[in-house]
């Protein structure tokens, strides 16, 4: 027998959310809320609960963990053809459908649903797509796309087209793919809700029944994808203030003469523990009159980073990864990582730029400087291209220690190897830089001795 207090005991120590189970077990939310305030759980649904917590009515429990299917590892692209078939099975279970009633819903033949399912049919028509989430009661693109991992990169197109550098990420994709707005019709929202939770609604005198839209997994799926809408804009928000923090710190403290100071304010701010510390104060007093507005700036950053923790243990508790997989990057991250890496590049090769009082040496080097760092950014995107045409062909390594050393080669590109840049033995990557550089080191390794001749000129004033 198993009672209401075990059931909510054992998921408890599995650290399961109600919804979570719900999804495993194919049952609603709100069964789960009440098989949990009941006295005894139904008894047809002990074989299922036992199968996720087998010592779940043992007179010793302890606790488990949840027999569920291990996500794979992040590190990998996430291929769309490879999964539709897994997904289509998984909603068609957790809605209690076998694949003849399937075939029934949607017109679809049971023979082409075992091919989906199989991974043997690696494409899906647009109508038989709509067909199956609606049947399954789940949105297009949970079926398209891994929502439980929202941030992970999805590989599209053909990687030998220009411009295309990184994948993009799950979340961006379903946006596209549906046109989707963050501005929502609330009332409509709460009438789903109400339809999910209290079932379909009988019109009178008409006789016309209304449905939820979503079953408890396409509801799960929408909420994953709203969360992590939300986390994207916290992120992005608080990423903002986080730079503004390390300009100021740029500003009142030069990088070689404070490297200690810049140290402990990068710690700080990574375990969110600025605001009152002894750095903060001496930071705040070094920049003067904008002190003020850098304490303002300080407290909006630990606020949102709270907020953020908060986001991912909601985003986790629903089963999702706020992780983002290595070379996953939205638009916006592709393009403030451009901005970013140009503007350190020119303050760099600025530093040694003559002192002209009428400036047109100073114009001339800097446009000169210019010219070198998009050459530079070519670069690199020249060999992020064959890093991803190698991984194709399973031949670039993917486990982190192999992919760290891809850090060598592209600092030597982009400051200390190449013929004509900046030689200061001294010299360190800027710290505002070094999230960028860290990410870009993960994206593979390539021997680009061969490069360095395309940057050489004798018209360059950088050069050698």
């Amino acid at each position: 027998m198993i009672t209401g207090e075990q059931l909510r005991l054992a998921r408890k120590a599995a650290q399961l959310s109600q919804g979570a189970l719900a999804e495993i077990v194919g049952v609603s939310l709100r069964t789960i809320g009440n098989w949990e305030r009941t006295e005894v759980v139904p008894p047809k649904h002990w074989p299922d609960l036992r199968a996720v917590f087998p010592a779940i009515d043992s007179p010793h429990q302890v606790p488990v963990e949840p027999r569920v299917e291990q996500a794979p590892d992040e590190s990998e692209h996430t291929l769309i053809e490879l999964s539709i078939g897994d997904r289509v099975r998984k909603y068609r279970k957790l809605e209690g459908m076998s694949k003849s009633e399937l075939s029934e819903e949607t017109g679809i033949p049971v023979t082409v649903i075992d091919r989906i399912e199989a991974g043997k049919r690696h494409d899906l028509r647009v109508q038989e797509l709509l067909s199956i989430s609606a049947a399954v009661r789940v949105p297009p693109a949970a079926i398209m796309f891994d929502v439980d991992r929202p941030f992970s990169g999805v590989e599209v197109g053909d990687p030998s087209v220009t411009g295309r550098v990184l994948p993009t990420r799950v979340i961006d994709l379903v946006d596209w793919l549906s046109g989707q707005s963050s501005d929502e019709d609330e009332e409509l929202v709460d009438f789903e809700r109400d339809l999910q939770e209290h079932g379909p609604l009988l019109i009178q005198p008409v006789g016309m029944v209304i449905e939820a839209t979503y079953g408890p997994a396409g509801e799960r799926a929408v909420r994953l994808i709203k969360l992590a809408k939300e986390i994207d804009r916290v992120a992005a928000l608080r990423d903002h203030f986080r730079y503004t923090i390390l300009r100021s710190a740029n500003q009142v403290w030069p990088f070689r003469e404070e490297r200690g100071h810049r140290d402990t304010l990068n710690e700080a701010l990574a375990a969110n523990k600025l605001l009152g510390s002894e750095v903060a104060e001496e930071l705040v007093a070094a920049v003067g009159d904008e002190g003020a507005d850098l304490q303002t700036d300080m407290h909006r950053y630990a606020e949102l980073t709270t907020e953020l923790d908060h986001l991912h243990a909601a985003l986790e508790g629903l089963g999702g990864s706020p992780r983002s997989s290595l070379g996953a990057m939205g638009r916006r991250d592709m393009m403030l990582f451009a901005e970013r890496i140009a503007t350190i590049r020119l303050q760099d090769y600025l530093r040694d730029a003559p002192e002209d009082p009428d400036q047109p040496e100073r114009e001339k080097y800097r446009k000169a400087a210019l010219a070198r760092i998009e050459r530079e950014l070519r670069l690199f995107q020249s060999i992020e291209g064959d890093v991803s045409r190698l991984r194709e062909r399973d031949v670039a390594p993917r486990d982190e220690t192999a992919e760290a050393e891809g850090l060598e080669p592209w600092l030597q590109t982009m400051n200390l190897g190449v013929s004509g840049a900046p030689q200061d033995e001294d010299f360190e990557v800027d710290d505002v830089t070094q999230v960028e550089l860290d990410l870009v080191a993960k994206q593979g390794t390539r021997n680009i001795e061969q490069a360095d001749e395309p940057l050489r000129s004798s018209a360059d004033p950088l050069g050698a």
